[in-house]
């Protein structure tokens, strides 16, 4: 069953005068999910995931189209809108019976998609690198394979664009005499050859290559594995090459860590001075395989080299690097695992300044003590980290959760999501991308009743599209000096598949620009695609000053973090002595418990809230809330003890709610004075500061 796990930082506040809150989170919510079911019901997989300046999400995949040997698959390339809409979805066949897929995609500014990976692989067959360019509307544009003279296995396993509409891939190729290169390839706009490179290391064995990126000069940087010796494992180094635009090596850089063995680079970042990052696993002395992250010049010269080993068991991997908009270094990777595949590993993400220094590591230990392993990170515009990938895999790969982490830029958790198909089996992510309003998507697999594995997109919001709207009734509103009363609608939205906890609370705002709270705060639940509206009426009392007034809502996390707010003006014509009673900022109307709402809109609890103005002169309003009915009494003293706000307010029964009473101190003298609130057990007093 589909599972959606919220931990959420919590602000904890005291009884104050509400202020206007920041629109922010620290939530996650699930605003949708679109699971693609290949045409067998087998095993589907999301590879990789990318989004253009519209919001559209684009994912390249790889979906079986066998249920039983030989396995044959396909390479799917799905786009999505923003609502989580499938535009359209074309699939790649290969030229052979055998296995295609794609391993990374990449859009351009005019919404144009490029695919790389790999084709025709199958025992017997000649596996092949292709790439394809689709137009917005998913037609092929070109399609361009390389297949070299080894006749085995060529494929291109990551994909860059430059500024002008270039198309980089990286992958490997075996060659006749080479065992298998680094193969990079430039093609030009209409997918013509521009030019190709290999990488052959020392040992003239195995090479692949896993990374690539672009600098601001369209200099092409790439990283991965190469052999400098010709020992399976023991001979792995990290190897890094950059090239020119134009396909000239500029440099190539190797690293063989201290332990002398193996030494696997899976990922690389470059920043605006052309520095490359590279992150992967090395042998140390003593740790086994540590994370190591490496920085180089952009003349290739190693400038540090950092390592990250677990507390427990033996082998840890760096798996994927970003860099933040401040230029520091984000690594995620595993740690603690018992072999090469990460088995009872935890996850880690590490941030480094540009500098190499460690400013924070965070590790994630899933709920069930088993295989966790991150495969994707990201940064939002204030320095928050996303991290994505599988949780709680068991020894039998038979079960799995994906899971997703957001860390503020101090290494503190903020929130984790984790999600399941309706199936039983194993769920994780490759890829975590945001869009300009920070909602989180995430692309990879999950395990569907009836339909093996689905390739899925989950789009998360941070920020609930949940929607309050004020409207007045008979505007524009006009109240005399004796006071009156208007009406209003307030309309509650959940857009969102999944019940949402919220607060809702109504403002006033004065002329001059004090606010206090006429409705609430009142905790609420409500329910998925729910939109309700309720009638409210509030009075204005005659002592209340002339001018514009505005009347707000809002829904959130009272009092400081909004989700939503809308709002609408009136106007106080005069201040009058006659009409309704002094006191009356009543806010009454019909209740919100039905439809979809949880919990009655009433305060949280017993509150004397600080006055409004203060300090003030010659008068300011007291406002209290009520959760229940009661007999309060509200009385004001100067620094002496004596009683100075006799005929204030008559100690009455009030019902549940907000209310405010006027308090003026024309007839006192500048000084301190305090506001003391009884209702029943409870009493509170608030300071208030005259001012002639």
């Amino acid at each position: 069953m589909k599972n959606l796990l919220m931990i959420c930082l919590t602000l904890s506040v005291g009884c104050l005068l509400m202020t206007v809150p920041t629109i922010v989170s620290a939530q996650i919510w699930e605003e949708w999910v679109t699971p693609y079911n290949g045409p067998n019901n087998t095993n589907d997989y999301a590879n990789d995931m990318t989004m253009d300046a519209n919001g559209n999400i684009y994912v390249t995949s790889q979906i079986n189209c066998s249920t039983a040997p030989p396995w044959i698959s396909d390479c799917a390339t799905m786009k999505y809108n923003s609502a989580g809409e499938l535009l359209w979805v074309e699939v790649f066949i290969g030229f052979e019976n055998g296995t295609d897929w794609g391993s990374a995609i990449a859009v351009d500014d005019n919404g144009n998609v490029y695919v790389t990976g790999g084709c025709d692989s199958y025992p017997g067959l000649d596996g092949k690198c292709f790439t394809v360019k689709y137009d917005s509307l998913g037609i092929q544009q070109w399609l361009v394979t390389y297949d070299d003279a080894g006749n085995l296995t060529d494929k291109g396993t990551d994909i860059a664009l430059d500024d002008v509409g270039n198309v980089y891939i990286t992958g490997t190729t075996s060659g006749a005499s080479t065992s298998q290169d680094y193969l990079t390839i430039k093609y030009n706009p209409q997918g013509i050859e521009q030019w190709i490179n290999t990488y052959d290391g020392p040992a003239n064995y195995i090479d692949d290559a896993y990374g690539i990126a672009i600098d601001v000069n369209n200099n092409v940087y790439v990283t991965g594995i190469s052999h400098g010796t010709q020992t399976y494992d023991s001979g792995k180094d990290i190897a890094t090459v950059m090239y020119n635009s134009d396909g000239v090596e500029q440099w190539s850089a190797r690293y063989n860590g201290p332990g002398d063995d193996l030494d696997e680079g899976w990922d690389l970042v470059v920043d605006a001075l052309g520095n490359a990052y590279v992150t992967g696993g090395s042998y140390g002395i003593d740790t086994d395989v540590d994370i190591v992250t490496i920085k180089y010049d952009n003349a290739g010269v190693e400038q540090w080299a950092n390592r990250y080993a677990g507390a427990t068991n033996p082998l840890d991997y760096g798996q994927a690097i970003s860099m933040d908009v401040f230029g520091n270094v984000l690594v995620t990777g595993f740690i603690n695992a018992v072999n090469l595949w990460g088995d009872l590993g935890d996850w880690v993400t590490i941030k480094y300044t540009s500098g190499g220094i460690e400013q924070w590591a965070t590790e994630y230990n899933g709920n069930e003590d088993l295989s966790d392993t991150p495969w994707s990170i990201t940064s939002d515009e204030v320095g928050n980290v996303y991290v994505t990938g599988s949780a709680d895999y068991n020894l039998q790969y038979t079960e799995a959760n994906c899971a997703t982490i957001m860390y503020n830029s101090a290494g503190i958790e903020q929130w984790i999501a984790l999600y399941s198909g309706s199936g039983e089996g194993t769920n994780g992510a490759y890829k975590v991308i945001l869009d300009e309003e920070e909602n989180v998507y995430i692309a990879g697999w999950s395990s569907e009743l009836n339909n093996g594995k689905d390739a899925f997109v989950i789009k998360y919001s941070q920020t609930p599209a949940l929607r309050i709207t004020l409207e007045p009734q008979n505007p524009p509103i006009q109240i005399p000096a004796s006071g009156g009363s208007f009406d209003f609608d307030v309309v509650l939205e959940n857009s969102t598949g999944t019940t949402v906890p919220f607060d809702i609370w109504l403002n006033i705002t004065t002329p001059n620009g004090y606010t206090f709270t006429t409705l609430g705060p009142a905790a609420f639940n409500l329910s998925g695609n729910t939109n309700i509206s309720r009638t409210r009426s509030q009075n204005v009392p005659n002592y209340a000053a002339p001018g514009t007034y505005t009347m707000s809502g809002m829904v959130g996390e009272y009092p400081w973090i909004g989700y939503n707010q809308d709002s609408f003006t009136f106007e106080k014509l005069a201040t009058g002595t006659d009409g309704i009673i002094v006191g009356d900022w009543l806010n009454t109307g019909e209740d919100f418990l039905s439809d979809g709402l949880t919990t009655e809109l009433l305060p949280l609890s017993f509150c004397l809230f600080p006055c409004h103005p203060n300090p003030f002169n010659p008068t300011t309003v007291i406002s209290f809330s009520l959760p229940v009915a009661g007999l309060v009494s509200l009385d004001v003293f100067d620094i002496g003890g004596k009683r100075v706000g006799v005929g204030l307010a008559p100690t009455r029964q009030y019902p549940p709610g907000t209310h405010n009473i006027l308090f003026d101190g024309s007839g006192l003298p500048s000084g301190i004075y305090f506001a003391r609130m009884t209702a029943g057990d409870f009493t509170q007093t608030q300071k208030l500061v005259l001012l002639k």
